[in-house]
């Protein structure tokens, strides 16, 4: 899988009235991302996402990551980031992208 992929998209949930914009990027252990509407930064491994990732077979398109993402994330399949600083510039990287959507 590529890493460094990044993606955003709005949600178009209600949670502003911009609706709810997310960022992600690909990593090497996972997916970073973040809901700047909701205010949430999150990480979800790719082992908690093992199956998908063999369905799509590791070869994922933009729409795909979407989906891996809003699945994970919709049903509280994720972690907060507890490395933070070593995140810091993809997390501000992510936030600006987010806020184009």
């Amino acid at each position: 899988m590529k890493t460094g992929k990044t993606v955003s998209w709005n949600t178009r949930c209600k949670y502003t009235a911009k609706g709810q914009r997310i960022a992600t990027r690909v990593l090497e252990d996972g997916f970073l991302f973040v809901d700047i509407d909701r205010g949430i930064d999150g990480f979800i491994p790719f082992d908690k996402v093992k199956s998908q990732l063999e369905w799509y077979e590791y070869n994922l398109n933009d729409k795909d990551v979407k989906d891996i993402v809003n699945r994970a994330y919709l049903h509280d399949n994720y972690e907060m980031i507890t490395n933070f600083q070593v995140h810091l510039p993809i997390i501000k990287e992510l936030k600006i992208l987010a806020e184009k959507e």
